[in-house]
């Protein structure tokens, strides 16, 4: 995720600069999205291919149930920026800024298709060993035939002093992991910490989950995701699947707890990195990450409980949970942005009650969902009748904000 801030960090945080947003706010969306970026299918990060070996299961089906908690975090992250914008008038690029699609198309098809492949060679094939050797080859392929692509002899150096790097690090990290995990294996700590854990919980899965939220949340700070993975599903996950959990939503939840140090102060990395690029205050960035990424610390207790939104169960179900969650996202961002569309900007009382409402609706029982659904109903009803919409300053609308 760091890799993919110092790339694309460059090009998007300018341009949301351009429009509008505080250095610091544009470092945490990039900062968040690159963390999430690990989270999306179909190209996952490295440590959902170690997860589906733990799991013992296709790629393919930490695949299927990763894309829904994914998505709604994805869109629980549009809802907050689309909403700041709306309540300090920000617009989007002029049409003349925007590059035409043709010639971006044009030049960077070689990307596109090397994706195409990767993700055919994953899904398709199933050779997950494979799939990146066969993706980079289509590349090197496809680069070759543009002058400004193609790799000389200079190139091809950096090209392997890099690739030497990044497998040096790697190997460094294994094996010191390896070094722990054996350990812990041969002196049974492994099973005897999943044993305590469930003695001191006492059957008690909500008293469980937090803390084994709290335990990645800290191995976190110090590991990889990938180290922090493999170290927690040996000690933490056997422990919440004999509680009677779904096996993958506790390995996904650890995956999720271990992410967030990257976006959380004191640690930060990512939002840490962003700042750099964005010429921001570290700490800022860090809490402004911290914040929009607040769905990352909420879902993972969403899908445990709920394994519809892992692709478990009926259709009707996952539908139904789907539907329910999007409106809980938006009633608890709304609240946060003080925002609500077509009403504008809402008071206090108003916020806390859509609050309340969104909270309601995530809770994965029906009728307590449906309640939740009736108070935002009745609380928007309130504020389009008798609180008129705040008009944006004009002034406002194309007003460069510093951060």
């Amino acid at each position: 995720m760091i890799s993919n801030i110092l790339t694309s960090g460059p090009f998007s945080i300018p341009t949301m600069r351009r429009v509008g947003y505080p250095a610091s706010y544009a470092a945490a969306i990039e900062a968040c999205a690159s963390t999430g970026a690990t989270l999306m299918p179909p190209v996952m990060g490295t440590v959902a291919f170690v997860m589906a070996s733990f799991l013992g299961v296709q790629y393919s089906t930490i695949v299927v149930a990763a894309i829904i908690p994914a998505i709604l975090f994805y869109v629980a992250l549009l809802f907050q920026v689309d909403m700041f914008a709306a309540r300090r008038g920000l617009k989007g690029l002029p049409k003349e800024d925007i590059p035409p699609l043709w010639p971006v198309l044009k030049t960077g098809w070689p990307y596109l298709l090397s994706l195409v492949v990767l993700i055919f060679v994953l899904m398709g094939l199933r050779m997950e060993a494979r799939a990146p050797y066969y993706a980079a080859a289509v590349m090197l392929i496809a680069t070759s035939f543009r002058k400004e692509t193609r790799i000389d002899l200079s190139r091809a150096k950096e090209l392997l002093l890099d690739i030497a790097i990044n497998v040096a690090r790697l190997v460094a990290v294994l094996a010191g992991i390896g070094l722990v995990v054996g350990g812990l294996s041969y002196t049974g700590v492994a099973g005897a910490f999943s044993r305590e854990l469930l003695l001191y919980a006492d059957g008690n899965v909500p008293l469980m989950l937090i803390a084994g939220a709290v335990t990645s949340f800290i191995l976190g700070m110090g590991m990889t995701v990938t180290t922090c993975y493999i170290f927690l599903s040996i000690l933490l996950a056997p422990a919440l699947v004999q509680a009677g959990l779904n096996p993958i939503a506790s390995h996904l939840f650890i995956l999720y707890w271990g992410m967030l140090s990257y976006i959380t102060p004191p640690v930060a990395l990512a939002a840490i990195t962003a700042a750099n690029v964005a010429g921001s205050k570290p700490m800022e960035t860090g809490f402004r990450a911290m914040r929009l990424g607040l769905p990352l610390f909420v879902l993972p207790f969403i899908f445990v409980y709920d394994p519809a939104l892992i692709m478990e169960g009926t259709l009707i179900q996952i539908l139904e949970r789907v539907a329910l969650t999007l409106v809980a996202i938006w009633a608890i961002t709304a609240a946060f942005e003080s925002w609500v569309y077509k009403v504008g900007r809402i008071g206090n009382l108003s916020r806390i009650a859509i609050a309340a409402g969104g909270v309601l609706v995530l809770v994965p029982e029906l009728m307590t969902s449906l309640i939740g659904v009736a108070l935002l109903v009745l609380v928007i009803s309130i504020n389009l009748k008798f609180v008129r919409p705040e008009e944006v300053p004009a002034s406002s609308q194309r007003k460069q904000v510093n951060g």
